[in-house]
């Protein structure tokens, strides 16, 4: 009777005394406190047992009112604890973000699954292809004859592997931002082309094939360099790029394969990781190979335009623009005065989690170019031409 009255007295004061956390020893307050001895000690207060062993782990005692013990022994967390867990969950789960951008302006734990894959602002994914394009070359008049003009088109369809986009890092305690930016593009494609041509055309003898165009094109360029850190800054890189074409029964713009590296620098425009504007230009130096009326060197020297801008408003989406042109200085005589154009828009988003493709993608290219010689040219007509052609591609991919 005297030890049920301890009991009962001990009862009656627990509520009102701190009380001690599970294995810690620290106090904690608050109703959902549970009395919990370290491991390897003896059970005191109201939840303690008669007849326990010493050294013997205290038994749990569930919300419930039921005791369990053994290894399997766990606690009940309250009715809001578990709400608050399941909408984290849902949360995750859903790809809102809150419970990521919370962690992200703590003590940054572990990531969600869900966030450690974001978009970014660099991916890479293969997809399907149409696209088209317009090309003519116009022949000057000689003496007594009329200038000749050809034009034709070349519609396709195919497969497309891309790498591309943007990436960045600014190490702790380096003065400058390390910069990235690559596109390595490959399509295979298949189609056909057609070729119109006028009297003039057919009396010098211009026939150029029509048909079934089959072959591919691609890019692969890469710059890296430097900038300085903040909002609005400077940058230099060195880019390096080739590019190419090989299709048949597409004469008109021939095919080619022109490889071009130089330097160049400019101005930078950055928001924390969020957006980036790039804005210069620089100085390539080019040497190929390009298929006229047979295959001709390229070798010149041209001065180059960039502008670059990688937006990714949320951590699913991602959107960037680039564009470059070329346009000759020097080195005429080995293919003509040339001036070259490329300019790329694509949009990529994080599809709904638990589907096997990670990301979607869709991209807008456009290609065009100006070629030009004058009389007694030995790389084109005796009289002097001029060729022009313009490309665009419509692409949709998944990254798997």
């Amino acid at each position: 009777m005297l030890s049920g009255a301890v009991v009962a007295a001990w009862c009656a004061l627990a509520g009102a005394g701190p009380e001690l956390s599970r294995g810690t020893g620290r106090e904690v307050a608050g109703p959902e406190a549970i009395v919990a001895p370290e491991t390897g000690g003896e059970a005191v207060g109201p939840e303690a047992i008669e007849g326990a062993e010493p050294g013997r782990e205290a038994p749990v005692v569930e919300e419930t009112g039921r005791v369990v013990e053994g290894p399997d022994a766990s606690v009940t967390m309250p009715p809001a604890h578990q709400a608050a867990g399941a909408t984290a969950a849902d949360e995750m789960a859903q790809g809102t973000g809150d419970l990521w951008m919370a962690r992200e302006t703590g003590d940054r734990p572990e990531l969600p699954r869900e966030h450690v894959a974001a978009v970014g602002r660099l991916h890479d994914y293969i997809g399907l292809v149409a696209g088209g394009s317009l090309s003519s070359r116009r022949v000057a008049a000689g003496a007594g004859e009329a200038s000749g003009s050809l034009s034709g088109g070349v519609g396709v369809g195919g497969l497309m592997a891309r790498l591309a986009g943007y990436a960045e890092r600014h190490p702790v305690g380096a003065r400058v931002v390390r910069m990235t930016m690559p596109e390595l593009m490959l399509t295979l494609e298949l189609g056909g082309s057609a070729v119109r041509r006028d009297a003039a055309a057919r009396e010098q003898g211009l026939a150029p094939g029509q048909g079934v165009a089959a072959g591919g094109r691609g890019v692969a360029n890469i710059g890296a360099g430097f900038a300085s850190p903040g909002r609005v800054g400077v940058y230099a890189k060195v880019w390096v790029g080739q590019r190419f074409l090989a299709r048949a029964n597409d004469e008109l713009e021939g095919a080619y394969f022109i490889g071009s590296a130089g330097p160049g620098a400019g101005l930078r425009v950055a928001s924390a990781r969020v957006f980036t504007l790039l804005l210069g230009g620089g100085l390539d130096g080019m040497l190929g190979v390009q298929r006229f009326n047979r295959s001709r060197l390229i070798a010149q020297l041209a001065p180059a335009v960039d502008l670059a801008a990688y937006l990714q408003p949320r951590p699913n989406v991602y959107f960037g623009v680039v564009a470059r042109g070329e346009i000759t200085a020097i080195g005429q005589r080995h293919g003509g005065q040339r001036l070259h154009g490329r300019a790329t828009a694509e949009l990529a988003w994080k599809l709904r989690a638990g589907l096997r493709p990670h990301f979607a993608a869709l991209l807008l290219v456009y290609e065009g170019g100006q070629i030009e010689a004058g009389p007694g040219h030995p790389q084109f007509a005796a009289t002097g031409e001029r060729r022009s052609g313009h490309h665009l591609l419509f692409a949709g991919g998944l990254t798997f």
